[in-house]
């Protein structure tokens, strides 16, 4: 028993671990997660139906994305996930 003590504290990392952190987080924001996973795909099938390149896709969403950060920021709105 105790040489399998001595080995695990041999490999025992010297940052500790934040998974209990990130998963809480993953928890917490389990619904903006998906809710953005979902338009990922959205987008990813539609540059795929259409062939676009991304940089196509960056230079019309640019401005779309911008503003409506600018807008959020500047009336203080966290849009609810749905």
């Amino acid at each position: 028993m105790e040489e399998v003590l001595e080995k695990l504290n041999q490999h025992q990392s010297e940052t500790p671990s934040k998974w209990r952190e990130e998963a809480e987080f993953r928890r917490a924001n389990k619904s903006w997660i998906r809710r953005s996973q979902k338009i990922a795909v959205k987008i990813l099938s539609k540059i795929v139906r259409q062939q676009k390149t991304s940089s196509c896709l960056f230079s019309k969403c640019y401005c779309y994305i911008t503003t409506n950060y600018k807008i959020e920021n500047y009336y203080n709105i966290i849009a609810p996930p749905k």
